[in-house]
């Protein structure tokens, strides 16, 4: 059976906490990302083979996947959170560069597509990365289509949710 694996890329900005809607559903309570947010309503009945994986900048990882404290207060992660989950998927975190040059975009998409493997089937939250690599390769290489062809044709499927 396939693997499922949701991907997404984690952000600098200072999340805070909303009520998220979901198929019509509004969540129960407040929560600070919109990771936290999918994953439970997405990744509820998936198993150990399956898997988490966000993305981070050394920035991001501070800012938002790590537990901190600021002005006293302590603010969990969003690791903390997806393990308050309680779901048994493993959950990964994988370091990118921030993807100012073409060698650090090319970097991340190696390390995205190091993490799939083939017949996967990935739930990915990814639409404004993807267009902006989209639109990188259209403008400066043939060659990016062809990985991203090569990448859609190994036999992964991709969901865009957002």
């Amino acid at each position: 059976m396939a693997r499922k694996v949701f991907i997404s890329f984690l952000g600098t900005n200072n999340y805070i906490e909303t009520y998220y809607v979901f198929d019509g559903r509004q969540s129960t309570q407040p929560m600070r990302f919109i990771q936290e947010a999918l994953i439970s309503n997405l990744c509820q009945h998936w198993t150990a083979e399956d898997e988490i994986v966000i993305f981070c900048t050394k920035v991001s990882q501070e800012c938002n996947w790590l537990d901190r404290e600021q002005e006293g207060v302590n603010i969990e992660g969003l690791h903390s959170r997806i393990k308050q989950l309680h779901l048994p998927v493993h959950i990964d975190m994988v370091e990118i560069p921030e993807g100012f040059s073409e060698e650090e975009i090319w970097g991340i998409f190696d390390k995205v597509y190091n993490k799939l493997q083939k017949d996967d089937k990935a739930v990915s939250t990814c639409k404004c990365t993807a267009r902006k690599v989209k639109e990188y390769f259209r403008k400066n290489t043939q060659k990016g289509y062809e990985n991203l062809i090569f990448l859609s044709g190994d036999g992964l499927f991709f969901q865009q949710l957002c």
